[in-house]
C-alpha cells in the first residue's frame, strides 16, 4: 500500500512542476529519479532483497547500501529543482529516519547522515544556476507540503503500529503471570510470579516512555556487567506460562558475563523467544544457547519449529514485515537494533521443517579493557 501512495505523491510533484512551467528537461529528470526510486522499492517488495549477514558488521553495511541509492536519487531530484532552495529538500531525510528505526543511532545512520550533509553542502556552495531556477509559487508550497504530509503519514503509521506492539506484548505477559499467581498466593512459585509481574509493570512504563518519545533509536546504550545466564533465565521465567500453554519446552544452555545494557538485551531476548515459541508446534522446544567466541559472545535462540523458506528468511528483521496476521514485524527489528547498538549483529538461519535460529552477536567489552571469563 505504501508503494502506491508514495508513487501518487511523486506523480503529483512532477505534474505540479510541469504545470508551473518549470524547464521541461529538469521535470523529466525528476520524473526519471522518482521512477527509479519507486522501481527499486517495488523490486525490494517483490524479491525481499535483504542479504543475511555473515559477519557482525555486515547487517549495518547492508542497511546503508540499501538506503544510500534512495538518498542519492532524492538528492538528484533536489538538484534538478533548485538545489538547496528545492521544495524536495525535506524528503531526503525520510530514508535516514527509516534506517534509524531499523538500526538505531549506529554506524549506518551516521554514515548516511554524512552523505546527506555532503550533498546539501555541495548544493549550497556550488553556483546556484547549475541547479536551475526556484520553483514558482504556488507549486513550491504544494510540493513542499505534500512531502511533509507524506513524511508525517509514514511516521504516524509507524507510531500507531509501535504503540499497539508496546501495549499488547507486556500486558499479555503481565496478565498471564498475575492469573497464575492468583490461584494460590501462598505458593512460593506464585509469589515469585507476582514479583516478576511487578518488575514487568516497571518495564512496561519504561518502554512506553522510551518508545513513544522516539528516544530509543537515538539514546546511547549503557555499559555495565551483565550475567547472560541470569538474564536469560528471567526471560524464560517470564515467557514460561505462555510456552507451557502452547506445549513448548524452554531451556537455557551456557553462560557468560560481558559489558552491555541489560534492559536492552532483555527486551531483545523477550522478542526473539516469544517469536520462537509462536513458531514452534506443541511438543517442540526453544533453547537459549550462550557460547563464548574469543572477543564476542553469541546468544542463539533456537526453536524446533516449522522453519522459513529462503524468500521469507531474507525479509526477517525488516520493520513491518511479518508472517503473522496479528503481528507488526517490529519485534525482530527492535531486537536487531539492540544488538547493532552494542556493536554486534543479529543473524538468522533456518531450514524448513527443522526450525530457526536467531543468533545475537555481542562484543565482550565495549571499553576493550579486559573481559570476564565464561562460566558454567
Amino acid at each position: 500500500m505504501s508503494w502506491f501512495w508514495l508513487t501518487g505523491v511523486g506523480v503529483f510533484h512532477v505534474a505540479a512542476l510541469a504545470l508551473a512551467g518549470y524547464p521541461t528537461w529538469r521535470v523529466l529528470g525528476v520524473a526519471v529519479a522518482y521512477a527509479v526510486l519507486r522501481g527499486l522499492q517495488a523490486w525490494r517488495l517483490r524479491t525481499g532483497a535483504q542479504p543475511i549477514a555473515s559477519a557482525p558488521r555486515q547487517q549495518s553495511t547492508g542497511d546503508i547500501l540499501r538506503a544510500t541509492p534512495r538518498v542519492l536519487l532524492l538528492l538528484l531530484a533536489q538538484a534538478f529543482t533548485g538545489g538547496i532552495r528545492s521544495p524536495l529538500v525535506a524528503g531526503v531525510f525520510i530514508p535516514l529516519s527509516d534506517l534509524l528505526v531499523a538500526s538505531g543511532w549506529s554506524r549506518g545512520p551516521k554514515a548516511l547522515l554524512a552523505v546527506i550533509a555532503s550533498g546539501l553542502l555541495a548544493m549550497a556552495i556550488l553556483p546556484q544556476p547549475w541547479f536551475g531556477p526556484e520553483v514558482p509559487h504556488p507549486a513550491y508550497w504544494m510540493i513542499l507540503l505534500t512531502h511533509l504530509a507524506a513524511s508525517g503519514a509514514w511516521h504516524t503509521r509507524y507510531m500507531l503500529i509501535l504503540t499497539r506492539t508496546v501495549r499488547e506484548n507486556p500486558l499479555a505477559a503481565i496478565k498471564t503471570l498475575v492469573e497464575l499467581a492468583a490461584r494460590d498466593p501462598a505458593d512460593p512459585t506464585s509469589r515469585e510470579g507476582l514479583y516478576v509481574a511487578r518488575t514487568e509493570i516497571d518495564r512496561m512504563r519504561s518502554i512506553l516512555q522510551e518508545y513513544l518519545s522516539f528516544s530509543r533509536p537515538f539514546e546511547q546504550v549503557s555499559c555495565e556487567p551483565v550475567d547472560l545466564g541470569a538474564l536469560s533465565d528471567e526471560v524464560l521465567q517470564l515467557l514460561g506460562p505462555n510456552a507451557e500453554r502452547s506445549g513448548v519446552a524452554l531451556r537455557r544452555r551456557g553462560d557468560a558475563r560481558l559489558e552491555a545494557d541489560p534492559r536492552r538485551l532483555k527486551e531483545a531476548l523477550i522478542n526473539l523467544v516469544a517469536n520462537a515459541v509462536q513458531a514452534t508446534p506443541r511438543g517442540g522446544s526453544v533453547e537459549i544457547a550462550i557460547d563464548w567466541r574469543h572477543t564476542t559472545v553469541e546468544i542463539a535462540v533456537c526453536d524446533s519449529g516449522r522453519g522459513m523458506p529462503p524468500e521469507v528468511l531474507e525479509k526477517v528483521g525488516t520493520a513491518f514485515f511479518t508472517t503473522r496476521t496479528e503481528g507488526t514485524g517490529l519485534g525482530v527489528a527492535l531486537a536487531r537494533a539492540a544488538f547493532v547498538q552494542h556493536g554486534g549483529a543479529l543473524e538468522y538461519s533456518s531450514v524448513q521443517g527443522r526450525g530457526t535460529t536467531a543468533t545475537g552477536i555481542l562484543p565482550i567489552s565495549r571499553r576493550n579493557d579486559g573481559a570476564s571469563a565464561p562460566r558454567g
